[in-house]
């Protein structure tokens, strides 16, 4: 037999695993990033929905303040009646009687 070489082809390392793990990972920092601001954005929706919710409420507080102090400078009856159910004043001249429970009386005894 002559001095026949035999050439033996070897292959060559395909780089498509190196380049599927590589894909991969790609994949999942764009997934978990997504992810991570859907997360984020739904809380702060969360929290502007309960900072409007708390706006709201402040409005309507001023707007009942103000129309109490427009009532309060102008209608001279309310604030008698102020005067007299929450300070229990009394006009010149009138007597206050305070009725009190048939109950009031015989507790300590």
């Amino acid at each position: 037999m002559a001095n026949t070489r035999l050439k033996v082809r070897r292959k060559k390392k395909s780089p498509r695993p190196l380049l599927l793990i590589l894909i991969l990972v790609v994949a999942l920092y764009a997934v978990t990033q997504i992810g991570h601001r859907a997360f984020r954005l739904l809380r702060l929706g969360h929290v502007a929905h309960t900072e409007q919710s708390e706006l709201d409420e402040a409005l309507e507080r001023i707007e009942a303040l103000e129309h109490e102090i427009e009532r309060l400078n102008k209608d001279m009856e309310y604030i008698e009646k102020i005067a007299r159910e929450e300070y229990g004043m009394i006009k010149e001249g009138e007597e206050m009687y305070q009725v009190s429970s048939p109950d009031s009386g015989t507790k300590g005894k």
